[in-house]
């Protein structure tokens, strides 16, 4: 394999990882990471970083990062930071139970969801064809002409005719339905 082809995919692996925060992450890459930032932050060349004392480079990125967080985080970190390394385990292992907990009643409760909503679907189903049936027979039913009534206080002028077509009459009409052209 070419080698530009090797280190973009071993600097793909190390962002991934990175982001999962993996433990798999390589000391190297975050090690690069500080660097970068140093580099950055205070427009230091990349290759001049490398050779300042990495104590220092360390400190700086350390005490940007605790600046900028919040008091609860911060207070999160100071306890993290504290812990012994198998309490450290002991609650991650915890923390990770409970969010697959947390996940499996989300299923349950999606697939819930999923059922009330089908049952309501088939609900409305139902009731829009009933109501399309008896709308249907309604209007087969009554095949008389329909009437219309004046709204309340409304007169029609005497001089007004009005004449009502029927569907297939209308379509064999050349006229226009407004009969201006």
């Amino acid at each position: 394999m070419d080698y530009l082809v090797t280190t973009r995919i071993v600097a793909l692996r190390n962002v991934v990882n990175s982001r999962k925060t993996n433990p798999d992450v390589n000391e190297e890459f975050l090690l690069r990471h500080v660097f970068r930032w140093y580099s950055k932050t205070f427009s230091t060349p990349l290759h001049l970083v490398e050779d300042l004392p990495l104590e220092d480079v360390l400190m700086a990125y350390w005490e940007d990062k605790y600046e900028i967080m919040e008091d609860e985080a911060l207070d999160e970190e100071v306890c993290a930071v504290a812990e012994d390394p198998a309490e450290t385990t002991k609650r991650q292992r915890n923390e990770d139970m409970a969010e697959a907990d947390v996940f499996e009643m989300m299923e349950e409760e999606t697939a819930s969801m999923k059922r009330t909503i089908n049952k309501a679907s088939n609900d409305v189903l139902r009731s829009v064809k009933n109501a399309t049936d008896k709308l249907a027979q309604m209007l087969t039913a009554d095949k008389g002409a329909p009437t219309l009534t004046p709204a309340e206080g409304l007169t029609i002028p005497p001089d007004i005719t009005m004449t009502f077509l029927s569907e297939d009459d209308e379509l064999k009409s050349d006229q226009d339905s407004l009969g201006i052209f």
